[in-house]
C-alpha cells in the first residue's frame, strides 16, 4: 500500500474511532434511549429514597448532572460493579455494554437534547414495599437514631429467632427503613452470646463493630447494597437457620447520617423441608487465620504488599458453589479467588482489581460450578499502604496488621456451596446475558448510529496490520505508560480522550519510551504512534 493509501486509511478509521455516522440512524435524545439507560442503571441508587447524593429521575435531573455522569461512565466507576466480567459471569450483572456508552458520549456530545418528553418513559417508584410477600419472619431493628459520629458508624443489632426448630431459608430479603442513609448491610446467624453482650455493654439499640459482628461463630447469610432486591434460592435449596440463633443486622451508616432514623428489616422466606432439600452452606473457604501461605498479614507503612492463601479440598469432600464472595478493609486494593481440579483444569471464581470496602457483596453464579475432592482453591489479595492509596485511613501510613477495626485488615474469601449431586454441572440457574432493562424499554439506538462495531473491528485491523511494531504496557495504568517502539525512525506520539481531543503530544524513539501520564483523569484513551510509513493507533484505560 502506497503511504497516502495508508494515511488515507488511517484518518478514515480515526474520524470513525472518535465521531459518529450522520446518516439516517437514530441519535440519542432522552426520549430515544437515555432515559431507559438511566432509568435501569442509575435510579434504583440515584433516588431521593436512597443513598446517593443527587437523584436522577428526571431529565433536568440528568441535565444538571451531565459532566459527572458522563465522567462516571467512562471511567467505569458507575454504575458499581465491582467483579471482572471476563473473568467469570454473575447473575444480574450491573454494566452499561458498550453501545450504552458511545451513546451517553453522544448525547452529552450533541448538547444532551431532549426529544419530545411528552412520549419519554415514566420514571420508576422506588418505595419500601417487600418483593417477598407473606414472609414467614420479619427480623426488624429498634427505631435508631443515628448519634453525631465523626466517621461511618458500621452498627450491628441482635434480633431473636423466635422458632424452635430448624428451618431453610428459601428467599431473604433486606428493607431499609431510610434508603438515603444506609449505604449497606450485612446479615448473619450467630448461637454465641457475644453479640449479646456486646449489645448489653450499649446504652444504644445495638452495637459498634467494623468488618464483622465480633464473634467468630457468625456465620455470613447474605448482604444487601441499594441496586439490590431479594435473594431467592433455588427450588428445593435453602439456608439451615439453627434454633436458637439469633440474627443480627449490621448496617453501614455514613458520616453524614448524623441525627437521622432508620427502622430496617429483612423478611425471610423458609421452604418446606424434606428429604429433596439440599442444604446450602456460607462457608468461609479461605481466611487469614487458616490458609495465609505467606504470612503473618503485615503491610507496613509506605509498602504494596501481596499476600496468598491455599486450602486443598478433602478427596472425598465434592462441593458444588452456587456464589462467591470476598471481603478485606481499606488498604486492599485487589482480591482473586480460583481453583484448580485435581485433574489441573483451572476453575476462575472471582476477580476485583479494584477493590472497594464500600462495595463489597456476593455473587450468584449463572450455573452450578463443580469442584471434586482434592481441588485447591487459592486466594490472591493485594495491599496499598502507601499514598498513592486513596482509602488507606492513615495519613502518614503506619504499619498495618491483621484485625478487625478499620485500622487492621483481614482476607477472607466465601463459597455458597451445597454437597455435590449427578448433574449439578447442567443446573443453570440464569440465561440472560445482562440485567433486564426497566419496565421491558428498549434501547432502540441502532448499532450504526454509534458506530460500536466500527470502533472494535477497525481498531483491531490496524493493530493486526502494523501494530506489531508498537506495544505499550501497563494496560490499565496509573502514571506512568512504557512504550516499546521497533521501527529505526523517530515517531510522534499523540494521546487523544474518548471525546477525540488531543491531551498529550510526544516524540518516541527506538527501544523503551517512558511517558508520565499520571495529571490524565481517569477513562479511555487512544494512542496514535505516528511516523512517515506507519500510522498504529491502540487502546488503553487510565486508572
Amino acid at each position: 500500500m502506497k503511504h497516502s493509501d495508508s494515511k488515507t486509511r488511517f484518518f478514515y478509521v480515526f474520524i470513525l474511532l472518535l465521531t459518529t455516522y450522520t446518516g439516517n440512524a437514530q441519535q440519542p435524545t432522552w426520549e430515544n434511549g437515555i432515559a431507559c439507560i438511566i432509568y435501569t442503571h442509575c435510579s434504583s441508587c440515584h433516588n431521593s429514597n436512597s443513598i446517593a447524593p443527587f437523584p436522577l429521575m428526571s431529565y433536568r435531573d440528568a441535565l444538571e448532572n451531565i459532566v459527572g455522569i458522563q465522567e462516571d461512565v467512562n471511567n467505569g466507576k458507575m454504575p458499581p460493579y465491582p467483579p471482572d466480567r471476563s473473568y467469570q459471569h454473575y447473575q444480574d450483572e450491573r454494566y452499561l455494554s458498550d453501545s450504552e456508552k458511545l451513546a451517553i458520549n453522544q448525547w452529552v456530545r450533541k448538547g444532551a437534547p431532549s426529544g419530545d418528553l411528552s412520549k419519554a418513559l415514566t420514571p420508576p417508584v422506588f418505595d419500601s414495599k417487600s418483593e417477598i410477600t407473606n414472609p414467614d419472619f420479619t427480623a426488624s431493628i429498634p427505631v435508631f437514631t443515628v448519634p453525631e459520629i465523626t466517621k461511618d458508624l458500621y452498627r450491628c443489632f441482635v434480633i431473636s429467632n423466635p422458632f424452635t426448630e430448624a428451618h431453610y431459608i428459601s428467599e431473604i430479603e433486606v428493607i431499609p427503613g431510610n434508603r438515603s442513609i444506609v449505604h449497606h448491610v450485612q446479615i448473619y446467624q450467630d448461637t454465641s452470646m457475644i453479640p449479646v453482650n456486646l449489645d448489653s455493654a450499649d446504652i444504644l439499640p445495638g452495637y459498634d463493630n467494623f468488618g464483622g459482628i465480633g464473634s467468630q461463630a457468625a456465620e455470613h447469610l447474605t448482604g444487601w447494597t441499594p441496586s439490590t432486591g431479594a435473594l431467592v434460592f433455588p427450588e428445593n435449596m435453602g439456608i439451615l437457620i439453627n434454633p436458637g440463633s439469633r440474627i443480627i443486622v449490621q448496617i453501614h451508616y455514613p458520616v453524614w447520617a448524623a441525627g437521622k432514623v432508620d427502622s430496617t428489616r429483612v423478611n425471610f422466606k423458609y421452604l418446606v423441608s424434606n428429604r429433596k432439600t439440599r442444604i446450602l452452606k456460607v462457608q468461609k473457604v479461605l481466611s487469614t487465620e487458616k490458609n495465609l501461605v505467606n504470612g503473618p498479614l503485615v503491610i507496613p507503612a509506605n509498602k504494596v504488599k501481596v499476600f496468598y492463601e491455599q486450602y486443598q479440598l478433602p478427596v472425598n469432600e465434592n462441593i458444588s458453589c452456587l456464589g462467591v464472595a470476598s471481603h478485606a478493609h481499606l488498604v486492599c486494593v485487589s482480591m482473586k479467588i480460583f481453583a484448580v481440579k485435581p485433574n489441573g483444569d483451572t476453575v476462575l471464581l472471582l476477580d476485583i482489581k479494584n477493590w472497594d470496602f464500600h462495595w463489597q457483596g456476593g455473587y450468584m453464579f449463572k450455573k452450578m460450578i463443580l469442584l471434586p475432592g482434592g481441588s485447591t482453591l487459592y486466594g490472591e489479595a493485594v495491599y496499598d499502604n502507601t499514598t498513592n492509596n486513596p482509602d488507606n485511613p492513615n495519613n502518614p501510613p503506619k504499619k498495618v496488621k491483621r484485625g478487625a477495626s478499620s485500622y487492621d485488615e483481614m482476607m477472607g474469601f466465601y463459597l455458597v456451596t451445597t454437597d455435590s449431586k449427578r448433574g449439578d454441572e447442567n443446573l443453570v440457574f440464569d440465561t440472560t446475558t445482562r440485567l433486564a432493562t426497566y419496565n421491558n424499554c428498549g434501547f432502540v439506538i441502532r448499532a450504526g448510529a454509534l458506530v460500536a462495531t466500527s470502533i472494535t473491528d477497525n481498531a483491531k485491523n490496524i493493530e493486526n496490520d502494523i501494530g506489531k511494531t508498537v506495544s505499550i504496557y501497563p494496560n490499565p495504568v496509573h502514571d506512568k505508560l512504557h512504550l516499546a517502539f521497533k521501527s529505526a525512525e523517530a515517531a510522534k506520539v499523540l494521546v487523544y480522550n474518548s471525546n477525540g481531543q488531543l491531551v498529550y503530544q510526544a516524540l518516541a524513539k527506538q527501544g523503551s519510551n517512558q511517558f508520565y501520564l499520571q495529571f490524565l483523569p481517569s477513562g479511555f484513551y487512544f494512542i496514535k504512534v505516528l511516523t512517515s510509513k506507519t500510522n498504529t493507533i491502540l487502546k488503553f484505560v487510565k486508572q
